[in-house]
């Protein structure tokens, strides 16, 4: 089944084209959303630069660069944010910082952030003139001393972006004075945010081809069931180091394979965290008023109020804590019951991959037991799905992942030891044939699909299957208690935090519910 999806999709879906016209080409406003952590200026400059220079129409762009505390990347000589102000968005005066309700524990519950709006110009390009709105967080006056002040978390981040967009479409007065600022300074620079249909997610090391967005939004138009559309994703360092050369192929497996298999069959289950579009809103026609209706998507409130919630277990804080991006697409299809979610192969992004194996473990054993965790509780507690073959679809897609992820550890050495038996025993060269087959048959699978280049670093991969296929499963079941994220993004203990006024907490109930709120059409 894996395989008739894989090529299905490959040959079809992975042939999306963009209308020849340009006037027919998407127009609806598009927030593009970074989180920038501990990157450098020149992998900020990059990622920004490649959505910032995409076909993607300029008047309908909204660049929406979040910075998570006052962090300084190893190799740095300054600070995340410094080189956002400074550097890439040259902003000149500095900003007041304001209050927010973020997500943390205790006193963490509440931040201070900095907002900032403008022009973007990419070198070179001075007429080119993309609006921006640049949000740094910089923590409250008892983080002075704090090693990262005004970290909070990349699910703080996102959904700074998203409470935003609700609160912005809502019929109630802003929640907190610095999604109010975010929002006059978005009217001063002739922006308004509730014309914003649909939000890119992509992290601050992604490179987009120039008609990734185009691709991407353009299959959220003609579908209007689309809840969210992913590309796909290559290596970039893919010659940096043997590590590095192992995950070029896996990357492609776990794209045209698994992604494919889903998009088929049922949802997208994991809609990538460094190349994603979700739909913010749905319009549709009242069948007995024949008004015209707005609708949330990934803004309705079930899906905030989860996603906000504070992780006390071990199984949330899998979900909240290391897998906030594939709980984000959980929430969606959990509640969005009515539309799907999909893989688009023919959009591109590339991404820097890690290149020493430490690092590799680390990021892989957070993928693997946020996506477990994420399957069981999708399949524990199932979405309503209106008819029985979507329901049963989704059941069989989470069961073979589940299974394949289980079972592959005790299987692949099992059928190592069965085939070298044979050979040993004189017995039968079948076993050792079946073996050899298995084992080619990823490649095979790149052919057939016409990605002919993707075979050849099929050799790569083969001599990595150990670590895919035993390692990395067995230190993620050994290493499933860990919530940190390691040495993914390394940073410097350095503060290089500027004056903030000292506020008085307010008490914040960590039960509290977000309020529903209805969404007005835009005029």
């Amino acid at each position: 089944m894996n395989i008739i999806a894989a090529i299905v999709v490959q040959r079809t879906v992975g042939k999306y084209k963009l209308p020849a016209d340009p006037a027919e080409k998407p127009k609806k406003l598009l927030a593009l959303h970074i989180p920038c952590y501990s990157e450098s200026k020149e992998v900020i400059l990059k990622t920004v630069n490649s959505v910032v220079q995409s076909e993607y129409d300029d008047e309908s762009k909204l660049l929406f660069v979040v910075a998570d505390g006052d962090v300084t990347g190893a190799g740095n000589d300054k600070s995340t944010p410094r080189i956002l102000i400074e550097d890439v968005f040259k902003c000149e005066t500095e900003a007041e910082p304001l209050i927010y309700q973020s997500v943390g524990h205790g006193d963490q519950r509440l931040n201070k952030a900095c907002v900032y709006t403008g022009y973007y110009s990419p070198e070179g390009e001075p007429d080119r003139k993309i609006k921006y709105l640049l949000v740094v967080k910089v923590g409250l006056e008892s983080e002075r001393e704090a090693a990262k002040p005004g970290n909070r978390s990349k699910r703080d981040s996102q959904l700074v972006v998203y409470n935003f967009f609700r609160e912005a479409n809502g019929k109630i007065r802003f929640s907190c004075p610095m999604f109010a600022e975010m929002y006059n300074s978005l009217k001063r620079v002739g922006c308004n945010a509730k014309d914003v249909e649909y939000v890119l997610v992509a992290d601050a090391d992604t490179f987009i081809r120039p008609n990734g967005l185009d691709i991407l939004v353009q299959a959220l138009e003609k579908d209007p069931k689309l809840s969210g559309v992913c590309g796909e994703t290559k290596v970039e360092n893919r010659t940096q180091s043997y590590i590095t050369m192992i995950q070029v192929f896996e990357y492609f497996l776990t794209h045209c394979l698994l992604k494919s298999f889903e998009s088929f069959y049922a949802n997208v289950l994991v809609l990538s965290g460094c190349f994603t579009i979700y739909r913010l809103k749905r319009h549709s026609v009242n069948p007995d008023t024949g008004k015209k209706e707005v609708r949330p998507a990934v803004l309705d409130p079930r899906i905030m109020r989860d996603y906000m919630a504070e992780p006390k277990l071990m199984r949330e804080h899998n979900l909240l804590t290391i897998g906030e991006d594939r709980y984000l697409c959980t929430l969606v299809i959990r509640y969005l019951t009515d539309m799907r979610t999909r893989y688009i192969p023919s959009a591109v992004c590339t991404t820097t991959v890690p290149d020493q194996l430490s690092v590799l473990l680390c990021q892989r054993r957070r993928w693997t037991n946020s996506l477990i965790h994420n399957h069981f509780d999708l399949f524990v507690n199932p979405p309503a799905f209106p008819t029985w073959r979507m329901r049963w679809s989704m059941k069989l897609v989470m069961v073979s992942e589940l299974w394949s992820a289980s079972a592959i550890p005790f299987f692949l050495p099992l059928g190592c030891c069965i085939a070298i038996w044979g050979l040993w025993t004189h017995l039968t060269w079948l076993s050792l044939g079946f073996t050899i087959v298995l084992f080619c048959l990823p490649g095979l699978i790149a052919l057939m699909a016409g990605r002919k280049t993707q075979a050849c670093w099929w050799f790569m991969f083969i001599f990595g299957l150990p670590l895919w296929a035993v390692v990395i499963p067995l230190y993620s079941l050994w290493k499933m208690d860990d919530f940190s994220w390691g040495s993914t993004r390394p940073t410097y203990s350095k503060t290089i935090l500027e004056s903030v006024q000292e506020i008085k907490p307010r008490e914040v109930d960590p039960h509290s519910e977000p309020q529903a709120t209805a969404i007005n059409i835009p005029e």
